[in-house]
């Protein structure tokens, strides 16, 4: 009986959470739609694993998004992800923003890297000297 009672008020808790973040009006979409040689590696030095998908929710206001990035030729050798990329951004309107990217076959050339809105005001990104 303990043992159910104590999974119940997991389960309780975890759909609470669920439910408050869900109804969470502060939140922004911004989805993924990067190229195979770009990726978002962290927001605010929290990381953004590859499993979560291609939606992540921030809140509004001034964000540090960190970029991974290879070349094709690192890539093909299995080279991996070498480079990162900083960018300050702010984000104003609801939303949805849509991360974008095109990778470059130039090694000396960073990819282009820009984000899109549908119906609200861009988001304001300076590149952050690194």
């Amino acid at each position: 009986m303990t043992r159910q009672l104590k999974f119940a008020c997991v389960v309780v808790i975890c759909m609470a959470a669920s439910a408050a973040h869900a109804a969470d009006p502060a939140g922004v979409p911004l989805l993924k739609d990067l190229s195979r040689g770009v990726r978002l590696h962290s927001i605010d030095g929290q990381r953004v694993w590859p499993l979560q998908g291609r939606r992540i929710d921030v809140t509004p206001g001034l964000h540090t998004l960190q970029f991974r990035y290879a070349f094709d030729f690192q890539r093909a050798q299995n080279g991996g992800f070498v480079t990162m990329l900083e960018f300050k951004c702010a984000f104003t309107g609801a939303g949805p923003y849509i991360l974008r990217s095109r990778d470059r076959r130039v090694t000396e050339l960073e990819p282009e890297i820009w984000i899109e809105v549908n119906g609200q005001a861009s988001p304001r990104c300076h590149p952050v000297p690194g």
